[in-house]
């Protein structure tokens, strides 16, 4: 009578501890998987902001290569000035 309620007893442990893994393997899984929804977000954003620097690449060459153009990336990348051009820097919030 004594083994058979042991055996019932641990059975039952067996069950509870085996129960109360797998709850706490479904909750870590949920905060993983909660994490990798942000992070994939995350990701989201950066490759549509990394597809319109692309777009704004693609499209700079296909414009041609005229005095204007080479002019404005002389502005725009190297800070070159023409000798007559007057530069003023002020600020830009008022």
């Amino acid at each position: 009578m004594f083994a058979k309620a042991l055996k019932n007893t641990l059975v039952r442990v067996l069950v509870v501890v085996l129960a109360l893994t797998a709850i706490i393997s479904v909750i870590s899984l949920r905060m993983q998987h909660n994490d990798l929804k942000e992070k994939a977000k995350e990701l989201e954003g950066k490759v549509e902001m990394l597809q319109d620097e692309v777009d704004r690449e693609k499209a700079e060459l296909e414009h041609p290569f005229d005095e204007e153009y080479v002019s404005r990336i002389a502005k725009e990348k190297l800070g070159l000035r023409y000798p007559q051009e007057i530069v003023i820097y002020g600020n830009s919030g008022n």
